[in-house]
């Protein structure tokens, strides 16, 4: 053996347990400790078989002949090169991924990982996430505070009763409490002894706002369709699969397949492992309610406002209270000489807004699981 299979030969007696001569057992070199002592590394968790040049006749990328000695790494624990497989055979894994791992999916709790399986399991993860709305309070507005109305209203006089024929002069403007005298404008209409006819334009709210409630909101609990769960082999074995396939334990019972995982949403190989399986770790929640508002003050929180009629001065009054405002047509008395304009910001109210659900439950934390047919 004095060729480069010679020198192979010889770096696997160093790092193994037993005597070159015996059963052909070889230790694992972990794929991430580098360990060279002969000691044989071990994680926690999910395992990997990662890409060290070899292929899956055997031979390596860097020239070696196929009857080499194969170096197998895994995180899986021992592997038999022993020359049958007496359990089940499975495609190798591909680089970047990890397995194999027997993989339950279903509506009902995973099976424990059986006596042949790592414990704890290898992954853990959900599917088909369910988050129902957010169940949102309705909103309400207190009473309008702060209303202001329009700073002036007109009166345009009639001569009949049905305020059809004005009498032709413009509308006279009443400003916010200020005696408006208006015996001018009466003596230019034709009217009866007893007097005429006038009519009053409404005001408008030109400020104010209401106090929107504080929203309250439930949030229903979220559920999963499926859960999923992967068992990680104790042991596997490196030969008695053709195809540079690997030898790894029945499955338990509920684990239906074998596959490779990797973190993310992925595109599986196009052979092998090519069944895809999409599982989660958690998910992102969204729901909530919108905020309440309160729309603009309604127009009726200025109907109170009033038009008085006076004989004379302000305080001496002569005939009419007109109010509600607007008045579509009412009688003035011929002694009416001076009108007032008041102003009154009460009642009204705000529409309410807001207070609908929104937001959604999205799955995170993808894991991808491709599996053999």
């Amino acid at each position: 053996m004095g060729d480069w299979r010679a020198s192979a030969v010889a770096g696997v007696c160093v790092l193994a347990l037993s005597a070159c001569g015996g059963a052909g057992q070889v230790d694992i070199l972990d794929n991430d400790s580098g360990a060279t002592d002969g000691s044989t590394a071990r994680k926690d968790g999910p395992y990997g078989i990662p890409h060290d040049g070899s292929r899956a006749d055997g031979s390596h990328s860097d020239g070696a002949p196929s009857d080499a000695p194969l170096d197998v790494r895994t995180d899986a624990g021992p592997v038999d090169t022993g020359p049958a497989c007496p359990t089940e055979c499975v495609p190798p894994v591909p680089p970047g991924w990890k397995g194999p791992e027997e993989l339950y999916e279903g509506m009902s709790s995973p099976p424990a990982c059986g006596a042949s399986f790592s414990s704890p399991p290898a992954y853990e993860g959900n599917d088909a996430v369910t988050g129902p709305p957010a169940v949102c309070g309705m909103c309400t507005c207190d009473h309008p505070a702060g209303i202001t109305c329009s700073p002036d209203v007109s009166v345009t006089f009639f001569q009949d009763a049905m305020c059809t024929k004005p009498c032709g002069m413009s509308p006279v403007t009443l400003s916010s409490y200020s005696c408006t005298n208006v015996a001018t404008d009466m003596a230019s209409c034709v009217w009866a002894a007893t007097g005429g006819y006038l009519s009053v334009s409404g005001t408008k709210v030109t400020g104010g706002s209401c106090n929107p409630s504080t929203e309250t909101m439930t949030l229903p609990p979220v559920t999963w369709g499926y859960s999923g769960q992967s068992c990680a082999p104790a042991k596997i074995s490196a030969s008695g699969c053709s195809g540079g396939g690997l030898c790894a334990p029945d499955r338990d019972p509920g684990y239906p397949t074998y596959c490779i995982e990797k973190p993310g949403d992925q595109t599986c190989p196009s052979s092998g492992y090519t069944n895809k399986h999409v599982l989660y770790g958690g998910f992102t929640d969204s729901r909530g309610c919108t905020d309440c508002t309160c729309g603009d003050v309604s127009s009726d929180a200025c109907s109170q406002s009033s038009v008085a009629a006076f004989s004379g001065a302000c305080s001496i009054f002569s005939s009419a209270d007109y109010t509600p405002l607007p008045v579509a047509c009412a009688p003035i008395a011929l002694t009416s000489q001076v009108l007032e304009y008041a102003p009154v910001g009460t009642g009204g109210s705000c529409s309410p807004g807001g207070g609908a659900s929104k937001g959604s439950v999205t799955a995170a934390m993808a894991t991808t699981f491709c599996c053999t047919p």
